[in-house]
C-alpha cells in the first residue's frame, strides 16, 4: 500500500502582456482624472472665481487632493514611502516660513503652492500604480506634444497663439496673456513660441522632458521609424521654444541615451560616467579661477550677457541663503546690487533654498534624488519592457535636474512636473516580468501525492538531507509518521482505505 501525505503546490504567475499587446490589452487612455489634467494643460482655459484667477487644472486639484490624501493614508495607494512624507513636510515648512517672514501672504501663496506641487504629485502616485497606467499615461503626453508643434510653427512664423487666442474670444474664459505682448523678442532670429504655456521656457520644459520617454520609453512599443519621427517633432518644439533650459536638458538626455547605447555591454557604465564627472569638476576647480558651478552656468546661456547675469544671480542668492540659513527670506525682495533691477531668480534649487532656508532645500531635494536613485538601481533583468520604461523616466528627470539649474517654474509646468515625477513612483515597487514573490504561507490547495512524488518535490526546493557518504534519511513515510499530526492523518487514511 502507498501512503498519501498531504503537501501543497505554488500556482504558475500570470504573465503580463508585453509591448503592443499590453497597450491592445490593457488601457488606452489613463484614469479620467489624469486624462483630465493632461486634456487641460492642451486646453488652458482660465475664468475667475470671485477675485481669484482660476484654471481647470487647479479646479481639479482642489476636487482631488483631500481625498487621494485620504486614500493615501489608508493605504489604498501602496505603503506610504519617504517621498510623500519628505514632500508633505516641504509644504508645511514652506507654510512656516511664509508665516515668519509675509503673514499677510502666506494662505494665498501657499494655498496654490500647495495645490500644484501636491496635487500634480498625488495624482499620478494615485492612478498610475502598474506598467498599463503608466504606458497609457506616456501615450497621451507624447499625443499632446506632437500636437502641439503645427501650432508652434505657426507661432513662430506670425508671433500669434492661436490656442490662447481662441480660449480668449470665448465669453467668460480667458487664457494666458501674449507673451509678444509682453517682451516682443527674437532670439537667433526665431520668434520664441509659447503655444500652451504663460513663457517659452516653459513650452520648451514640456516639450524636453518627453523626449527620453518617446524614445527609450516606448522602445518595443511603437516601431523604431515611428519613435524617431516623434522624437524629431519634440526636438523641433524645444528649438522653437528658443531656450537654454529646455535645449540643455534634452541635449543632456541625448547624452546619456548615446551612452548607454555606446556602454550598453559594459556592467558599471553609470558608475564610470559618475566618476568622469567628478573628475571633470576637480580639473575645472584646479584649473579655473572661477567654481565649476559659475563656469557652467556661465557657458549654458545663449549669449555671454545671460552668462553674466546668471552667474550674479547666483553668487548674490547664495550670499542671501548664508544670511537666512533656517528660514529664507521668504517671498520678500533679496539683497543684491542697486543695479540689478531685475528680481528674477533663474534657478529653481537656488530660489527654494532663498526662500525656505537650508530644511526648505532638503526636503525637496532629498525625495526627488531618493526617488531617482531607488528607482535607477532596482533589478529589472529579464523584463526589457519594464526596463525601457524606468530607463526613459530616470533620464528624463535626469535631464530636468540640470535645466532647474538655470531657470525657474511655476504653475502649470511646476505643477506637471511632479505629476510626471509621481508617475514613476510605482516603479520603487514594481515586479519584473515573471518574478515570484515566495509567500510567507502558502495558501494554494491541497491535493494528494505518493510519498515518492513528495520526495522529488523536497529535493527541488532544497529539503533533502543528504550529503556526501552519509547514510540516507529515513524513508519519506516514516518521517511523515514523526509528528502527532502527521500520524493521526495517516491512521485516518489508513482506515478509509481499509
Amino acid at each position: 500500500m502507498t501512503d498519501v501525505i498531504f503537501t501543497r503546490t505554488r500556482t504558475k504567475p500570470v504573465e503580463l502582456p508585453q509591448g503592443e499587446d499590453a497597450v491592445r490589452s490593457g488601457k488606452k487612455w489613463p484614469a479620467l482624472p489624469v486624462f483630465l489634467y493632461l486634456l487641460f494643460i492642451a486646453l488652458p482655459f482660465m475664468f475667475d472665481l470671485g477675485s481669484l484667477s482660476m484654471t481647470f487644472l487647479r479646479l481639479i486639484l482642489i476636487v482631488m487632493i483631500i481625498p487621494l490624501y485620504i486614500r493615501l493614508a489608508l493605504g489604498k495607494y501602496g505603503a506610504i514611502n519617504l517621498v510623500d512624507v519628505l514632500f508633505f513636510l516641504y509644504i508645511v515648512w514652506a507654510g512656516v516660513c511664509l508665516q515668519i517672514n509675509n503673514p499677510d501672504r502666506a494662505v494665498e501663496f501657499l494655498g496654490s503652492n500647495a495645490l500644484d506641487f501636491l496635487g500634480g504629485y498625488m495624482l499620478t502616485r494615485a492612478y498610475i500604480r502598474n506598467r498599463e497606467d503608466y504606458i497609457a499615461f506616456q501615450r497621451m503626453l507624447i499625443v499632446i506634444v506632437v500636437c502641439t508643434v503645427p501650432f508652434a510653427i505657426f507661432e513662430a512664423i506670425t508671433a500669434t497663439a492661436p490656442i490662447t487666442e481662441m480660449i480668449n474670444k470665448i465669453p467668460g474664459f480667458k487664457s494666458h496673456p501674449d507673451f509678444w505682448n509682453i517682451i516682443n523678442e527674437k532670439r537667433m532670429g526665431i520668434m520664441r513660441t509659447q503655444v500652451i504655456f504663460q513663457h517659452p521656457i516653459h513650452y520648451g520644459l514640456f516639450c524636453s522632458t518627453v523626449f527620453s520617454l518617446a524614445y527609450v520609453g516606448t522602445k518595443g512599443i511603437y516601431s523604431d521609424t515611428k519613435r524617431l519621427l516623434i522624437c524629431c517633432a519634440i526636438g523641433l518644439g524645444v528649438v522653437l521654444a528658443v531656450s537654454s533650459a529646455p535645449l540643455l536638458g534634452i541635449a543632456f538626455q541625448c547624452g546619456l541615451i548615446v551612452w548607454a547605447m555606446i556602454f550598453r555591454d559594459v556592467p558599471r557604465k553609470w558608475l564610470i560616467l559618475t566618476t568622469l564627472f567628478v573628475v571633470c569638476y576637480i580639473v575645472v576647480d584646479l584649473l579655473s579661477n572661477r567654481t565649476p558651478i559659475k563656469v557652467l552656468i556661465s557657458y549654458l546661456t545663449f549669449s555671454a550677457h545671460s552668462g553674466y547675469w546668471r552667474v550674479l544671480i547666483f553668487e548674490w542668492g547664495v550670499v542671501n541663503v548664508m544670511d537666512n540659513p533656517i528660514f529664507g527670506i521668504g517671498l520678500n525682495d533679496w539683497v543684491r546690487p542697486p543695479w540689478m533691477h531685475d528680481d528674477s531668480v533663474d534657478n529653481f534649487w537656488l530660489l527654494n533654498a532663498m526662500r525656505y532656508g537650508f530644511p526648505g532645500l532638503i526636503l525637496v531635494s532629498v525625495p526627488y534624488f531618493y526617488a531617482l536613485f531607488r528607482v535607477g538601481l532596482r533589478n529589472f533583468d529579464g523584463d526589457e519592457e519594464l526596463w525601457n520604461l524606468r530607463r526613459g523616466w530616470v533620464i528624463s528627470f535626469a535631464g530636468m535636474t540640470f535645466a532647474l539649474c538655470t531657470v525657474h517654474i511655476w504653475e502649470t509646468v511646476y505643477s506637471f512636473t511632479f505629476l510626471l515625477f509621481g508617475a514613476g513612483m510605482w516603479m520603487m515597487t514594481a515586479k519584473p516580468k515573471g518574478s515570484v514573490d515566495k509567500p510567507l504561507r502558502d495558501t494554494s490547495e491541497y491535493h494528494r501525492t505518493s510519498a515518492q512524488q513528495v520526495e522529488t518535490h523536497r529535493a527541488e526546493y532544497g529539503y533533502s538531507r543528504h550529503s556526501g557518504n552519509k547514510a540516507p534519511d529515513k524513508p519519506a513515510h516514516d518521517r511523515a509518521s514523526e509528528t502527532p499530526f502527521a500520524r493521526k492523518n495517516l491512521q485516518k487514511t489508513t482506515r478509509k482505505r481499509r
